[in-house]
């Protein structure tokens, strides 16, 4: 038994809003800032020792160069 077919039940391709010539920049900040609070959201043992210097000198940790990565981690997370 055939059946017409019909396309009105075909799924339409959807446009790409992520492609980033489309974005403003403000979304494109706005993106920037998400990955920035992703890569944070991560956990602290999985940073490598620069990533931990990195964050600790963007919260102003006195004494971070001298740490080893476990006091870094120790230290952000007593700030945070």
């Amino acid at each position: 038994m055939d059946r017409p077919r019909s396309d009105r039940f075909r799924a339409q391709a959807r446009l790409s809003v992520a492609e980033p010539e489309r974005l403003t920049s403000a979304q494109r900040e706005a993106r920037r800032e998400n990955i920035k609070k992703a890569q944070r959201a991560r956990s602290y043992e999985s940073w490598t020792k620069k990533e931990l210097y990195e964050r600790a000198t963007e919260l102003g940790i006195a004494g971070r160069s001298q740490m080893a990565k476990g006091e870094l981690i120790v230290a952000l997370r007593a700030r945070q």
